[in-house]
C-alpha cells in the first residue's frame, strides 16, 4: 500500500532570530520531499537580519506580523498556509532526518490525527544536561 503524501506548509514564528534561522532553514530544505509546498518565517517585528536572511532560501515566502507574540506570529502563519499539514517549527530548531517521513506515515495511518508532536533532543546542550 503506497502511502499518502500530503503537501505541507512550514510555519515558523521568528522575532530576531537571526543567529538561529539559517540552520534551522537549511535543516528543513535539507530533508524535505517533494511535497514540501511551502516554508512560511513570521518575521514578528523583528529589529535585526531575520527577513533577510530567511528570503535568500529557496521555498520561503516571509510575512510581517507586527504585534508582538507567538500566538499572533502562528495565527499569521496559520492564515497564510496553503497546505493540507500545517507544521509548527520554532525558529532555533532544527528538524531530524527522518522527519518528513514519520509526519506523513503517522497522518496516513490515522485519519483521526489531528495533531501531532514528538521528542525533541537539545542540539545546544551537552547531551545529559
Amino acid at each position: 500500500m503506497k502511502k499518502n503524501q500530503y503537501d505541507i506548509s512550514i510555519i515558523i514564528p521568528a522575532h530576531n532570530e537571526e543567529k538561529n534561522i539559517g540552520s534551522c532553514l537549511s535543516s528543513i530544505i535539507e530533508y524535505s520531499p517533494k511535497n514540501l509546498l511551502e516554508i512560511i518565517v513570521v518575521d514578528n517585528a523583528s529589529t535585526d537580519m531575520t527577513a533577510v536572511i530567511s528570503q535568500k532560501f529557496p521555498k520561503v515566502r516571509v510575512v510581517y506580523e507586527p504585534e508582538k507574540g507567538s500566538n499572533r506570529a502562528r495565527q499569521k502563519g496559520f492564515l497564510e498556509a496553503k497546505g493540507d499539514l500545517l507544521a509548527f517549527v520554532d525558529a532555533d530548531s532544527m528538524i531530524a532526518k527522518n522527519w518528513f517521513d514519520t509526519v506523513n506515515e503517522k497522518f496516513s495511518r490515522d485519519k483521526k490525527l489531528v495533531c501531532l508532536s514528538g521528542p525533541y533532543q537539545y542540539y545546544d546542550l551537552p547531551r545529559f544536561h
